[in-house]
């Protein structure tokens, strides 16, 4: 079903989600005021694509580096209608990695419809 790799990232995600949950489990139990802060209502993905455009308008388009970034954020784009699965952005740091996978996500999820 998985590859050793698939398996090893999905057992870590799901560490991280459960540990997660049980921190503000104990968190909602132990310290109510501090609980009922947290934001309880999906964010819009509509508005959260519109920012991230608005993030990658502002960042400069000249140089070599800023071609190669959205060149990659472009291909990212274009991937994001795959099937569900894992994924990998392997490129250098300063590449763009974490704002061209959140363009990603988002675009997916606004395609199929979710909410965050």
């Amino acid at each position: 079903m998985f590859t050793e790799s698939q398996r090893e990232i999905f057992i870590r995600y799901l560490f991280s989600a459960l540990t997660d949950s049980d921190w503000l489990s104990t968190e909602e139990h132990f310290e109510k005021n501090k609980s009922n802060m947290r934001i309880g209502a999906a964010l819009p993905i509509d508005l959260m694509i519109s920012n991230l455009e608005e993030e990658f308008s502002r960042k400069s388009k000249d140089g070599e580096i800023n071609h190669l970034r959205n060149a990659a954020r472009n291909q990212a784009l274009q991937k994001a209608d795959m099937t569900c699965g894992f994924y990998s952005l392997s490129l250098p740091t300063g590449m763009g990695k974490t704002l061209t996978s959140m363009a990603s996500v988002f675009t997916d999820a606004a395609d199929a419809g979710e909410e965050t």
